[in-house]
């Protein structure tokens, strides 16, 4: 939808109503770290260690009996489409050096998919199952997931805490359930405990990301049973589901959806029918200015491109700003193509994984007509599980899943040279005629977060953030927050400076270009409490350089997470020569559990772009750890000044904690929200009590708050906004703001 404006005499709220789409907030997994690059970006020469990937590998006959007398010599491991020498081999329990005959498994229920009917007969299959299944030797978890994720039982033998935790459970439709919580487990078992602390989950896919990067560390191949009704998918949402399949297969995890429906009608599968679009949905499809961002760039120039940027692509596919990891930096890549128009540079779309697309993840499947369950056959197929529906016979589908924990081979073969931030498409051959092989699809390689740890200009970006030597780039910081967890935040680093301060020499005929950033959170005392850094290279032909230099101002963006407390955030840039910058902001995180009534910081942007359409990469971003500022459809990018023009289409990004919304009949939540001008102390704009009912998702606690800014009626000067929630029984977040300028 196109922003609107309404005139102040109307005291209307002016807001971008967008259509919402969820991206909670949670870690990507990292991939193992690699050796580093030279600060020049030239590759290096030797690798001091490789990379092994394990591969779990299911092989079965035409009969579907699992097929146990294969030897090393009868697999082959492609890796990219190259055949790789396979190092470590070994079949069922012997398959892991650590606890070689224990298993694990997962039993997750996916109560906000589940009908209230459903719920019992799965809980009722997975009591069952517990009492045939648990043992010294398989250790189960049990999860419940309604809008958040909850670790009911960590893993454990007991059956009977098993059992009362699968038995007990509750669903986001209200409290008519009573859920009670137990996270303790068997003495030296694994915990997944902090999983749970990613509370903003609020889509399955992140819910399930979570968990994953939480089973990382506990050895061997572990098992996620899906207990859910399926839901149908959208293309937007393909992302989301790349970034699962490639977390579940860092971690080892092979998903096996169980759809608790049992023989539905294909009726009752079918999608339905899609609302005739609004009038404002029609505007956003005809928007010229918001349909021109094609993909998310993680370093733009901070103002709307007259001509929409063309995709990078991998190899020579002409010159652009080069970067690794979307949002936490990357290693030298390919250049990305720019987009121009009439010698004006556009906006540097140099998306992360370029050299493989995160898509080549996704399994190829048949159109089976049933909705619901396309998303089911491919997490099972991605990852390496199989998907059970159309049976009621839910305790037989549980008991193949069991038989399975001991029925795969593991195949370890060392990482081919490929650069850190790319995807790897794997697939595995078996020479025995009329086999099935089942396998993961393939992984991407999410970059570091610290790209300069090691390296010289470490040593001097450490030096000037403490204080020593003289800054001459100008520009801007800004760091807004929000909450990720239980006394916990995401903080995003927004950073404006001139262009003109990249340092560009020649090199093999092109202008070549570096970007070094180090970001640290000191504490008291100056104790270092989180830090970041980050490596980008610029690499242009001689019209694509005089596009860049016409350009004023760089963004840049990236994000770290901390604990609540009372911060300075310096960041210290270089861009080649002696060109140095140095920015300092104090932030201030209140105490928050997780369960009481707040609200984030205020982040403010004029680059406002649909999320839709960004399925490559959104898988990208949550791959590299950036979770997207977004709400009702829109992706907002944190401006690195809050000092804006009247041409600009400027948008404020908050997000309200309510725990009441979980519940089946929760009070009404609204908000309210002024400019001030600081200089008069007038209010020059006020919406009243706004109902926030058009942000909010069906028992989730978060809401996205996606309003825009009536930047064009508001004559020069310095501004703050003002904005506080509040319910119907009189509960009240703290007032939030923050200062911008209208030039």
């Amino acid at each position: 939808m196109a922003l609107r404006r309404i005139a102040p005499a109307a005291a209307l709220l002016t807001l971008a109503l967008f259509a919402w789409m969820a991206w909670p907030s949670t870690r990507a997994q990292q991939a193992p770290a690699a050796a580093q690059q030279s600060p020049t970006g030239a590759p290096a020469v030797l690798r001091a260690e490789s990379r092994l990937v394990r591969v779990d590998v299911v092989v079965t006959d035409k009969k579907g009996n699992y097929v146990r007398d294969l030897t090393a010599k009868d697999f082959h491991v492609f890796d990219n489409d190259k055949e790789q020498s396979i190092v470590n081999f070994s079949f069922g329990s012997s398959s892991t050096n650590e606890s070689p005959d224990r298993h694990y498994l997962v039993l997750f229920f996916d109560d906000s998919t589940m009908s209230i009917g459903d719920q019992p007969r799965a809980r009722k299959a997975a009591l069952q199952f517990i009492d045939a299944n648990v043992g010294p030797d398989r250790a189960i978890a049990v999860v419940d997931f309604a809008g958040t994720l909850k670790i009911a039982q960590n893993f454990t033998a007991d059956a009977g805490l098993l059992k009362k935790a699968a038995g007990t459970y509750t669903t986001s439709l209200g409290p008519d359930r009573t859920f009670a919580a137990s996270t303790i487990s068997s003495p030296g078992a694994p915990s997944i405990l902090s999983a749970e602390d990613d509370f903003a989950v609020h889509n399955l896919f992140m819910a399930i990301r979570s968990l994953a990067k939480n089973l990382a560390g506990i050895p061997g191949r572990k098992s996620l049973v899906l207990f859910t009704d399926g839901f149908p998918i959208t293309p937007e949402q393909q992302g989301e589901i790349e970034a699962t399949i490639s977390i579940c297969n860092q971690s080892n995890v092979a998903i096996y959806p169980l759809d608790v429906r049992g023989l539905v009608s294909s009726a009752r599968n079918q999608q339905p029918p899609t609302p005739q679009a609004s009038a404002r949905d029609m505007q956003v499809a005809k928007d010229t200015e918001l349909r021109q961002f094609e993909s998310q760039p993680r370093l733009v120039l901070a103002s709307y491109p007259s001509e929409p940027a063309q995709k990078g692509g991998g190899g020579n596919a002409g010159g652009g700003g080069s970067r690794g990891g979307t949002g936490t930096g990357g290693t030298t890549q390919p250049p990305a193509t720019i987009g121009t128009s009439g010698g004006s540079t556009g906006v540097y779309t140099s998306p992360a994984f370029t050299q493989t697309n995160p898509q080549m993840l996704l399994p190829t499947l048949p159109d089976t007509g049933a909705t619901n369950q396309t998303v089911l056959d491919e997490l099972a197929n991605g990852t390496g599980g199989f998907p059970i529906y159309n049976t009621n016979d839910l305790l037989g589908g549980l008991s193949k899943i069991a038989e399975e924990q001991n029925e795969y081979y593991l195949l370890g073969y060392s990482s081919p040279d490929i650069p850190d931030n790319a995807c790897h498409r794997v697939h595995v051959k078996v020479d025995r005629g009329g086999t099935s092989v089942r396998s993961r699809t393939g992984y991407c390689n999410a970059p570091p977060k610290d790209m300069l740890a090691g390296q010289p200009i470490e040593k001097e970006l450490e030096a000037r953030a403490s204080g020593a030597g003289k800054e001459n780039i100008g520009g801007s910081l800004e760091t807004p927050f929000v909450y990720s967890g239980p006394n916990r935040a995401r903080v995003n680093v927004a950073l404006d400076f001139p262009s003109s301060a990249i340092d560009f020499s020649k090199d093999k005929g092109k202008y070549h270009g570096e970007l070094n950033v180090l970001g640290i959170a000191y504490g008291p005392s100056n104790t270092v409490a989180a830090r970041f850094s980050d490596h980008v290279t610029f690499d242009f032909e001689k019209e694509e350089w005089k596009g860049f230099t016409e350009k004023p101002i760089l963004h840049y963006d990236n994000q770290f997470e901390i604990p609540s407390g009372q911060y300075r955030v310096t960041v210290v840039i270089s861009t080649g020569g002696q060109n140095f910058g140095k920015y300092e902001n104090q932030i201030a995180i209140d105490s928050f559990d997780g369960k009481q009534f707040a609200m984030s910081a205020i982040a403010l942007s004029n680059q406002i772009q649909p999320a839709s359409g960004l399925d490559s990469a959104t898988a990208a971003e949550l791959l590299a750890d950036r979770i997207p500022l977004v709400a009702q459809g829109m992706e907002i990018l944190p401006s690195g000044s809050n000092r804006f023009s009247k041409s600009d289409k400027v948008a404020l990004y908050a997000q309200v904690y309510d725990p009441d919304l979980a519940n089946s009949n929760p009070a009404s939540l609204q908000f309210v929200y002024r400019v001030v001008n600081t200089q008069t102390g007038e209010t020059v704009f006020s919406t009243g009590a706004v109902d926030a009912e058009k942000f909010i998702q069906k028992g989730n606690p978060v809401v996205p708050l996606g309003l825009s800014v009536p930047i064009d009626q508001l004559p020069p000067g310095p501004y703050r906004i003002d904005i506080q929630a509040f319910d119907a029984q009189g509960s009240k977040t703290p007032i939030r703001s923050v200062q911008f300028a209208a030039e």
